[in-house]
């Protein structure tokens, strides 16, 4: 009998965010008894740890005060005899410090499958990370990205186009199940919403690349036109107080709801009659596609892997960033024909189903792993039974 394949997944750390929450959701969905999965995270901070822990997945933290000099060195070697001892197969980061730390110190340690990842467009985070997660993604043996729009950009950076998998996103199951009637109206009277109102809603964090300020203004250009529409801002950060004057000064109290974090519900697109994303940088949101599973009608900005996802005029609208006037527009369009938009969203369900599906994303996973070890160590790829 074939052993178990040992990966190691490596975050910085295990907030809630669109990396960490599909590093999760993959971890606790590939069959226990055909890998192995660890997690090394480089911080203690660590909301979904205990996701990983109740799924029995183990869960290692090594501390790195810094990515220079000395430090990396030090850190970096840690992680080495960390990889070895364990004999991990195959060392998965899922994001930049992954990148930076983890996949030159996985190649030295030996390690037969290296697969650094690319989930972000324009520039990773942290200050002057871009060059180095270049050479991070030229040192491993492949490069992860979720969209066809960033492995262009990563070949565009000198990497082999061999050395690149496409491996989207993916939705759960239950996200395409129709909410309740009488839970969607409980939480819209909880948020103070008007049963029969119409509702516009964003699922994304309070940050500045999320641009929740041109929705916002988007909303005060409606008011003459659609004055019971109301619109529903899910998730938080340091963006919110800005978020809260505008909101006031625009006198969009009573039609505008900051409805904080939502753990532990269903997919809470369904709350909503459209889904809108209006980022000035976006990969592949897992956010559009909840909103696509639930059958709403997408309005996106026409950046990154946006466009890979929603089809301007088929499954949604794509407007141009930072556009107040054209996301006014769409949405315009969408609350004034109901079938125009019931086609919209129907749609872009048929789209989610065909491409992004929990068997789709991890089979295409398992491939890779296998693949990258070779052909003696292959094995039939499946998820894990107890999967929701």
């Amino acid at each position: 009998m074939t052993r178990r394949l040992r990966v190691t997944f490596c975050l910085a750390n295990s907030g809630i965010g669109g990396t960490e929450l599909n590093a999760v959701r993959t971890a606790e969905r590939l069959d226990p008894e055909r890998y192995d999965v660890e997690v090394v995270s480089f911080n203690d901070y660590e909301p979904l740890r205990a996701r990983y822990e109740s799924a029995d997945i183990t869960y290692e933290v090594l501390p790195v005060r810094s990515l220079r000099g000395s430090d990396w060195v030090r850190e970096g070697w840690r992680l080495a005899r960390h990889l070895r001892g364990r004999g991990t197969d195959v060392f998965h980061a899922h994001d930049s410090y992954g990148n930076l730390l983890g996949v030159p110190w996985a190649r030295l340690a030996g390690i037969p499958a290296v697969i650094a990842s690319r989930r972000w467009f324009l520039s990773p985070p942290g200050r002057g990370h871009g060059g180095a997660n270049r050479l991070a993604n030229r040192w491993a043996h492949a490069v992860v990205t979720n969209t066809d729009a960033v492995a262009d950009l990563v070949v565009s950076e000198g990497v082999s186009p061999a050395k690149v998998r496409i491996i989207p996103n993916f939705v759960d199951r239950n996200a395409f199940m129709p909410a309740a009637p009488e839970a969607i109206e409980a939480r819209r009277v909880e948020l103070g919403i008007p049963t029969d109102a119409k509702v516009v809603g964003i699922v994304a964090q309070l940050r500045p690349e999320k641009d929740h300020v041109t929705l916002l203004r988007a909303a005060a250009r409606m008011g003459s036109r659609h004055p019971t529409a109301h619109f529903v801002l899910i998730g938080e950060g340091r963006c919110r107080p800005e978020i809260e004057e505008l909101r006031a000064d625009l006198r969009l109290e009573d039609r505008v709801h900051l409805a904080g974090l939502r753990h532990g519900q269903d997919n809470l697109h369904h709350l909503f009659d459209i889904s809108v994303l209006c980022s000035h940088t976006e990969a592949l949101s897992n956010s559009i596609l909840e909103g696509m599973a639930a059958g709403n009608p997408l309005t996106v900005t026409d950046v990154g892997g946006n466009p890979d996802a929603v089809v301007d005029g088929e499954t949604g609208l794509v407007v141009p960033v930072g556009d107040a006037e054209s996301l006014a527009a769409a949405l315009d369009r969408l609350l004034s024909d109901e079938a125009f938009a019931e086609r919209l969203g129907a749609a872009g369900r048929a789209r989610a189903e065909n491409r992004y599906t929990v068997e789709a994303a991890l089979t295409a996973l398992g491939e890779m792993y296998h693949d990258l070890l070779g052909a003696d160590r292959r094995a039939p790829v499946a998820t894990s039974p107890h999967a929701a």
